[in-house]
Protein backbone atom coordinates (compact mmCIF):
# COMPACT_ATOMS: atom_id res chain seq x y z
CA UNK A 1 0.00 0.00 0.00
CA UNK A 2 2.75 2.38 0.56
CA UNK A 3 3.85 2.33 -2.99
CA UNK A 4 0.47 3.03 -4.18
CA UNK A 5 0.56 5.75 -1.83
CA UNK A 6 4.06 7.12 -2.91
CA UNK A 7 2.63 6.86 -6.45
CA UNK A 8 -0.46 8.92 -5.93
CA UNK A 9 1.51 11.79 -4.18
CA UNK A 10 4.38 11.43 -6.85
CA UNK A 11 0.97 12.44 -9.74
CA UNK A 12 0.31 15.07 -7.33
CA UNK A 13 3.29 16.53 -7.50
CA UNK A 14 3.51 16.31 -11.07
CA UNK A 15 0.45 17.59 -12.11
CA UNK A 16 0.98 20.70 -9.73
CA UNK A 17 4.75 21.40 -11.61
CA UNK A 18 2.78 21.11 -15.07
CA UNK A 19 -0.10 23.56 -13.69
CA UNK A 20 2.74 25.97 -12.54
CA UNK A 21 4.34 26.00 -15.87
CA UNK A 22 1.39 26.38 -17.73
CA UNK A 23 0.26 29.39 -15.59
CA UNK A 24 3.84 30.71 -15.98
CA UNK A 25 4.13 30.32 -19.77
CA UNK A 26 0.38 32.66 -19.88
CA UNK A 27 1.40 35.24 -17.58
CA UNK A 28 4.94 35.55 -19.32
CA UNK A 29 3.18 36.27 -22.68
CA UNK A 30 0.50 38.67 -20.58
CA UNK A 31 2.59 40.76 -19.20
CA UNK A 32 5.03 41.49 -22.54
CA UNK A 33 1.61 43.45 -23.15
CA UNK A 34 2.47 45.65 -20.59
CA UNK A 35 -0.32 47.16 -17.50
CA UNK A 36 0.77 45.58 -14.71
CA UNK A 37 2.71 46.30 -11.78
CA UNK A 38 5.47 43.80 -11.09
CA UNK A 39 6.43 43.58 -7.83
CA UNK A 40 10.35 42.03 -7.46
CA UNK A 41 11.77 40.36 -4.35
CA UNK A 42 15.81 41.47 -4.22
CA UNK A 43 18.38 39.27 -5.22
CA UNK A 44 20.41 37.39 -3.10
CA UNK A 45 21.87 39.06 0.41
CA UNK A 46 23.64 37.44 3.09
CA UNK A 47 21.35 36.55 5.89
CA UNK A 48 22.14 38.36 9.01
CA UNK A 49 19.80 37.07 12.02
CA UNK A 50 19.90 41.27 13.17
CA UNK A 51 19.58 42.12 9.45
CA UNK A 52 16.11 44.41 10.22
CA UNK A 53 17.89 46.20 13.03
CA UNK A 54 20.46 47.38 10.16
CA UNK A 55 17.20 48.16 7.10
CA UNK A 56 16.02 50.19 10.23
CA UNK A 57 19.04 51.98 11.46
CA UNK A 58 20.29 52.84 7.53
CA UNK A 59 16.60 54.22 6.78
CA UNK A 60 15.96 55.99 10.22
CA UNK A 61 19.56 57.85 9.61
CA UNK A 62 19.14 58.36 5.45
CA UNK A 63 22.81 56.27 5.19
CA UNK A 64 23.77 54.57 2.09
CA UNK A 65 24.79 51.26 3.74
CA UNK A 66 26.65 50.21 0.89
CA UNK A 67 29.60 52.90 2.40
CA UNK A 68 29.69 51.21 5.73
CA UNK A 69 31.36 48.52 7.27
CA UNK A 70 28.03 46.62 7.93
CA UNK A 71 27.31 46.82 4.32
CA UNK A 72 26.80 43.15 4.30
CA UNK A 73 23.78 43.08 6.74
CA UNK A 74 21.66 45.16 4.07
CA UNK A 75 23.02 45.15 0.83
CA UNK A 76 23.67 42.95 -2.11
CA UNK A 77 25.90 40.01 -2.64
CA UNK A 78 28.51 40.04 -5.59
CA UNK A 79 26.28 36.87 -6.54
CA UNK A 80 23.16 39.32 -5.83
CA UNK A 81 24.23 41.78 -8.44
CA UNK A 82 24.96 39.76 -10.79
CA UNK A 83 21.62 38.14 -10.52
CA UNK A 84 20.13 41.73 -10.65
CA UNK A 85 22.18 42.19 -14.11
CA UNK A 86 20.72 39.11 -15.02
CA UNK A 87 17.26 40.50 -14.49
CA UNK A 88 17.54 43.50 -16.42
CA UNK A 89 19.06 41.14 -19.18
CA UNK A 90 16.00 38.75 -19.27
CA UNK A 91 13.59 41.71 -19.28
CA UNK A 92 14.95 43.33 -21.87
CA UNK A 93 15.66 40.21 -24.37
CA UNK A 94 11.81 39.16 -23.37
CA UNK A 95 10.50 41.94 -25.02
CA UNK A 96 8.88 43.50 -22.10
CA UNK A 97 8.48 47.66 -22.44
CA UNK A 98 9.78 48.69 -18.52
CA UNK A 99 7.96 51.92 -17.08
CA UNK A 100 8.59 53.42 -14.09
CA UNK A 101 10.82 52.15 -11.84
CA UNK A 102 10.18 52.31 -7.56
CA UNK A 103 12.54 50.59 -4.72
CA UNK A 104 12.46 50.62 -1.24
CA UNK A 105 15.09 53.17 0.46
CA UNK A 106 17.12 49.54 1.58
CA UNK A 107 20.11 49.13 0.07
CA UNK A 108 19.45 46.06 -1.15
CA UNK A 109 16.39 46.74 -3.10
CA UNK A 110 18.28 49.88 -4.62
CA UNK A 111 20.88 47.83 -5.31
CA UNK A 112 18.84 45.61 -7.60
CA UNK A 113 16.69 48.28 -9.43
CA UNK A 114 20.20 49.94 -10.03
CA UNK A 115 21.67 47.01 -11.82
CA UNK A 116 18.81 45.99 -13.31
CA UNK A 117 17.13 49.35 -14.51
CA UNK A 118 19.53 51.46 -14.13
CA UNK A 119 19.73 54.94 -12.15
CA UNK A 120 16.44 56.81 -13.26
CA UNK A 121 14.36 54.52 -10.45
CA UNK A 122 12.73 56.23 -7.23
CA UNK A 123 12.84 55.42 -3.81
CA UNK A 124 9.54 55.03 -1.88
CA UNK A 125 9.37 54.32 1.68
CA UNK A 126 6.02 52.66 1.03
CA UNK A 127 8.14 49.66 -0.35
CA UNK A 128 9.58 49.01 3.07
CA UNK A 129 9.66 45.70 4.05
CA UNK A 130 7.38 45.03 7.59
CA UNK A 131 10.82 44.29 9.88
CA UNK A 132 11.90 47.40 9.44
CA UNK A 133 8.66 48.94 11.02
CA UNK A 134 7.46 48.91 14.67
CA UNK A 135 4.76 46.50 14.60
CA UNK A 136 2.40 49.47 15.94
CA UNK A 137 3.11 51.44 12.11
CA UNK A 138 2.58 48.65 10.01
CA UNK A 139 -1.31 48.57 9.95
CA UNK A 140 -1.24 52.37 8.90
CA UNK A 141 2.15 51.44 6.71
CA UNK A 142 -0.07 48.74 5.24
CA UNK A 143 -2.52 51.52 4.27
CA UNK A 144 0.00 53.70 2.93
CA UNK A 145 1.40 51.10 0.79
CA UNK A 146 -2.32 50.53 -0.87
CA UNK A 147 -2.89 54.05 -1.93
CA UNK A 148 0.82 54.21 -3.23
CA UNK A 149 -0.15 50.93 -5.69
CA UNK A 150 -3.69 52.67 -6.11
CA UNK A 151 -2.04 55.27 -7.59
CA UNK A 152 1.08 54.66 -9.44
CA UNK A 153 1.31 55.87 -12.94
CA UNK A 154 1.23 52.82 -15.19
CA UNK A 155 2.01 53.86 -19.09
CA UNK A 156 0.09 52.31 -21.70
CA UNK A 157 2.05 49.17 -22.97
CA UNK A 158 4.45 49.55 -19.92
CA UNK A 159 4.74 47.50 -16.93
CA UNK A 160 5.29 49.67 -13.63
CA UNK A 161 8.50 47.88 -11.42
CA UNK A 162 9.21 47.56 -7.97
CA UNK A 163 11.72 46.28 -5.99
CA UNK A 164 10.97 45.67 -2.21
CA UNK A 165 11.43 42.57 0.00
CA UNK A 166 9.63 39.14 0.82
CA UNK A 167 7.47 40.48 3.07
CA UNK A 168 6.33 43.97 1.83
CA UNK A 169 2.91 41.93 0.94
CA UNK A 170 2.55 39.22 4.34
CA UNK A 171 1.76 39.15 6.94
CA UNK A 172 -0.27 43.19 7.54
CA UNK A 173 -3.24 43.70 9.08
CA UNK A 174 -4.74 45.67 6.17
CA UNK A 175 -5.43 43.57 3.47
CA UNK A 176 -3.50 45.33 0.40
CA UNK A 177 -5.20 43.35 -2.28
CA UNK A 178 -8.77 42.83 -3.07
CA UNK A 179 -8.37 40.36 -5.04
CA UNK A 180 -5.53 37.56 -4.47
CA UNK A 181 -5.05 35.06 -6.79
CA UNK A 182 -1.90 33.32 -6.04
CA UNK A 183 -1.22 30.11 -5.25
CA UNK A 184 -1.12 28.87 -1.30
CA UNK A 185 1.70 27.74 -0.12
CA UNK A 186 4.38 28.31 -2.83
CA UNK A 187 6.99 30.72 -1.68
CA UNK A 188 8.73 33.57 -3.41
CA UNK A 189 12.02 33.37 -3.30
CA UNK A 190 14.66 36.17 -4.25
CA UNK A 191 14.48 37.58 -7.66
CA UNK A 192 10.86 36.25 -7.85
CA UNK A 193 7.92 38.71 -8.60
CA UNK A 194 4.24 39.29 -8.42
CA UNK A 195 2.33 40.39 -11.50
CA UNK A 196 -0.57 43.03 -9.87
CA UNK A 197 -3.46 44.22 -11.76
CA UNK A 198 -5.13 47.54 -11.22
CA UNK A 199 -8.98 47.55 -11.80
CA UNK A 200 -10.43 50.75 -10.70
CA UNK A 201 -8.68 51.46 -7.21
CA UNK A 202 -8.84 47.45 -6.89
CA UNK A 203 -5.84 45.47 -6.94
CA UNK A 204 -5.75 41.81 -7.66
CA UNK A 205 -2.88 39.52 -7.28
CA UNK A 206 -2.59 37.73 -10.41
CA UNK A 207 0.40 35.28 -10.03
CA UNK A 208 3.47 34.34 -8.51
CA UNK A 209 6.90 33.96 -10.44
CA UNK A 210 8.69 32.21 -7.44
CA UNK A 211 12.25 32.87 -9.06
CA UNK A 212 13.52 34.65 -12.24
CA UNK A 213 14.56 31.30 -13.70
CA UNK A 214 10.69 30.39 -13.80
CA UNK A 215 9.49 33.27 -16.23
CA UNK A 216 13.04 33.30 -18.09
CA UNK A 217 12.02 29.33 -18.95
CA UNK A 218 8.45 30.62 -19.60
CA UNK A 219 9.81 33.17 -21.86
CA UNK A 220 12.40 31.36 -23.68
CA UNK A 221 10.87 28.20 -24.66
CA UNK A 222 7.86 29.78 -26.57
CA UNK A 223 10.30 31.54 -28.75
CA UNK A 224 10.98 29.43 -32.31
CA UNK A 225 13.53 27.55 -32.08
CA UNK A 226 15.61 29.31 -34.27
CA UNK A 227 15.21 32.33 -32.36
CA UNK A 228 17.13 30.98 -29.35
CA UNK A 229 20.23 30.03 -31.62
CA UNK A 230 23.27 32.04 -31.39
CA UNK A 231 25.00 32.88 -34.32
Amino acid sequence: MSGYFEARELRAVQREAYEITLANQKWATEILNGGYILHIRHSERERWRDSATFDAWEVRNGIDASTTEWAAATCLTARGVQEAKMLGEVFRASGMRIGDVYASPVCRARQTAQNAFGSGFKVRGELLALSALWPQLRKEHSEHLRAFLQEVPIRAGTNTIMTGHGDTFSSRQVDVFDVNELRKGQERFETGFYVIERDGDRLIARHRFATLNEFANAVFQQLPYEAQLTE
